[in-house]
């Protein structure tokens, strides 16, 4: 995915495959069982890696405005 950015804090756990998550110029590779706690407003690029899928779950905080 391009490299995007949210008004909300984002956190990323991967399930399956590998994911490469760019932030604010540095990349992190991720495998399963990995977690990514992003902060409000900083932008993110993703990378599947490799040929298999990836399945990742994201959310955020409970009490956030999401859209707001």
């Amino acid at each position: 995915m391009a490299m995007h950015a949210h008004t909300f804090p984002e956190t990323r756990w991967v399930v399956e495959g590998f994911l490469r998550v760019t932030a604010e110029g540095d990349a992190v590779e991720l495998g399963p069982g990995d977690r990514l706690d992003l902060p409000p407003n900083t932008p993110h690029a993703t990378e599947v890696l490799g040929l298999g899928q990836v399945i990742y779950v994201t959310g955020t905080l409970e009490g956030w405005n999401v859209g707001k």
